[in-house]
């Protein structure tokens, strides 16, 4: 429990930070997903020619 509160903390900290780049969300997500699908499109390519 300990180590959660030390986190949500963290978490708030960086949330009520005056720097806009500290404050935002960091969108990792987004681009593992825009790295897939640029991924898919060669491979994709390779498929159609192989069938």
């Amino acid at each position: 429990m300990r180590a959660i509160g030390a986190q949500m903390q963290a978490i708030v900290a960086e949330a009520q930070s005056p720097d806009p780049w500290t404050s935002r969300a960091r969108p990792s997500f987004l681009y593992v997903m825009y790295a897939l699908i640029l991924w898919s499109i060669p491979m994709g390519l390779i498929a159609a020619r192989a069938a």
